[in-house]
């Protein structure tokens, strides 16, 4: 029996890994372009995935030459969805994260490849979504003051400087 299998883990960590494997074997030949890269689903980091709440699975280019993986979209087995980053969303990404430098994926070559994710995560009876427009939902929320910050912040001080006071006052009492 391999060390993975006598470890206990949790029957959705186990479909977790078990959905890997299977995407591995489909996927094995990789991404060829000016960079060959792996194609990899990732696993639950532990035995657990929390009931499902952590079941989140990355898919990610993991370029030969040592380079930073990118992230190409996820999936979560339990609700049998996928997400898959168009290559707009993927250019955009890599512009803003890397500033100018050279996009290193073959267009041609990544249409292809959703193509077939597409195909793989629908014959498993995931919904598949494609992503796109990469500045909008990588935008940071906007703040909003509710006041709330600033009365905390507010009770937070006066509250310290009460301390503060007794241990002085007590300090010049001795």
């Amino acid at each position: 029996m391999s060390p993975i299998r006598e470890r206990k883990f949790t029957a959705v960590a186990l479909q977790a890994m078990d959905f890997a494997t299977l995407f591995h074997i489909n996927f094995a030949a990789g991404l060829p372009g000016p960079v060959h890269c792996k194609i990899e689903l990732t696993t639950p980091v532990g035995p657990s995935t929390e009931g499902g709440k952590q079941a989140l699975q990355h898919l990610r280019l993991v370029p030969a030459d040592g380079t930073s993986a990118i992230v190409i979209g996820s999936t979560t087995p339990v609700n049998k969805s996928a997400e898959i980053r168009t290559l707009r969303h993927l250019r955009d990404v890599h512009a803003m994260r890397f500033k100018g430098a050279p996009f290193p994926l073959d267009g041609a070559a990544y249409q292809d490849l959703v193509g077939r994710l597409q195909q793989f995560f629908a014959a498993q009876g995931h919904a598949v979504v494609m992503l796109d427009a990469a500045t909008a939902s990588m935008a940071p929320p906007a703040l909003q003051s509710t006041g709330t910050v600033s009365g905390t912040l507010v009770a937070i001080v006066v509250v310290a400087t009460i301390i503060i006071a007794s241990v002085i006052g007590a300090l010049v009492m001795r």
